[in-house]
């Protein structure tokens, strides 16, 4: 989501169906994110690659 969100923007599209869960939760993963700049939302994407990169030692 916070990849989205870098490269897309905010979310544009209607929050998918009560039934549609899977759909459901991307949505509200992504609209929470709602707003951050583009600059925040690639700074965190980089901190958090670089947290898994060195969890894992990939």
């Amino acid at each position: 989501c916070i990849f989205k969100q870098a490269v897309i923007g905010n979310i544009t599209i209607e929050c998918p169906e009560m039934l549609e869960l899977k759909g459901k939760a991307k949505w509200e993963a992504q609209n929470l994110q709602k707003g951050l700049s583009k600059e925040d939302t690639m700074s965190a994407f980089i901190s958090k690659a670089e947290e898994l990169i060195e969890k894992y030692g990939i």
